[in-house]
């Protein structure tokens, strides 16, 4: 059972870390119509980079020394809903054919 906990676990954590990856390129990258930044792209973009950083950082370098898996795999529930929710909302955009 703790092996099915740990895998899920990492696997949770790493689904975040590349949800965020992709969020972070996408507002890393993102211009408007006209060519200019948007501050608020900017800003997601760091948090989307902090986000995956720290996905990596807990749940790959911190949790293997953890005793609770089912404690780090609710707290991390949030981050991937996130993560995913806005990943999700970028990618319909696209295709919808707009930037």
């Amino acid at each position: 059972m703790q092996a099915l906990l740990d895998t899920l676990v990492l696997a949770q954590y790493g689904a975040t870390a590349l949800s965020a990856a992709f969020n972070t390129w996408y507002f890393a990258t993102y211009r408007t119509r006209e060519g200019r930044r948007r501050v608020g792209a900017a800003v997601m973009a760091v948090v989307s980079l902090a986000l995956a950083v720290e996905s990596v950082a807990v749940g790959w370098l911190l949790y293997p020394r953890a005793s609770d898996g089912f404690l780090w795999l609710t707290s991390g529930t949030l981050a991937l809903a996130g993560s995913l929710l806005i990943s999700t909302l970028i990618i319909l955009r696209r295709r919808s054919g707009r930037p």
